[in-house]
């Protein structure tokens, strides 16, 4: 009886293992982005926005290289294009999707704005 149920102890162990692994995410958009301003109005600013491959990333935005925002998102993509959804702030959606200019890559919204570029 005990083979029994050490036999099955080990067929349930390796099928649920094998039906656990995640699926890799090799999506272009993966890592950091991030976009620079300054002027004599507003001084410095800088966003960040990490992408990792769960379909979640991390925002920051700094004033004055002072930390003023940060907040996690979700992504994700349908047929080219981007939706970042700020889901714990106020902060509208952004969709944009990726172009390559002179071996940079960049992020561009719907009104042809560049959101950030690739670090």
């Amino acid at each position: 009886m005990k083979k029994r149920l050490y036999l099955w102890a080990i067929i349930f162990l390796v099928t649920a293992n094998n039906c656990s692994k995640i699926p890799e995410n090799n999506d272009p958009i993966l890592g950091i982005w991030s976009n620079e301003a300054r002027n004599e109005e507003n001084g410095y600013i800088r966003q960040e926005w990490i992408f990792n491959d769960v379909y979640l990333g991390r925002f920051h935005q700094y004033h004055n290289y002072q930390l003023v925002v940060i907040t996690d998102f979700g992504w994700s993509t349908e047929e080219g294009a981007y939706t970042i959804s700020y889901r714990t702030t106020d902060m509208p959606d952004d969709v944009v999707h990726m172009e390559t200019t002179e071996d940079v890559k960049i992020l561009v919204d719907l009104e042809g704005k560049i959101l950030a570029r690739r670090e």
